[in-house]
């Protein structure tokens, strides 16, 4: 049981997050970018690995199996370089 209420947590975190970010933080820094991934779900991300103190490496690794927290962000596949902060 504890483990389901952690990923509401996460869960939790993660949509509160978008609220806040949704009048804040345009979803493209530039109309130039991949679009691979909106500013909101980097920074949710980025929210995510500080919070869980994981290196780079084992975030990615955690997220491939997280798939409540990939569908509640939009995301379908994971690539290594979401973000360049190690």
């Amino acid at each position: 049981m504890p483990s389901v209420n952690f990923e509401n947590q996460y869960l939790r975190l993660v949509k509160e997050l978008g609220v806040v970010l949704k009048g804040i933080v345009p979803l493209y820094g530039s109309r130039f970018n991949r679009k691979d991934y909106t500013l909101h779900q980097h920074v949710i991300l980025l929210v995510l690995r500080f919070r869980e103190r994981k290196t780079y490496r084992d975030f990615v690794s955690w997220l491939e199996v997280s798939n409540e927290v990939k569908n509640a962000l939009g995301i379908k596949g994971i690539r290594w370089s979401i973000t360049s902060a190690t």
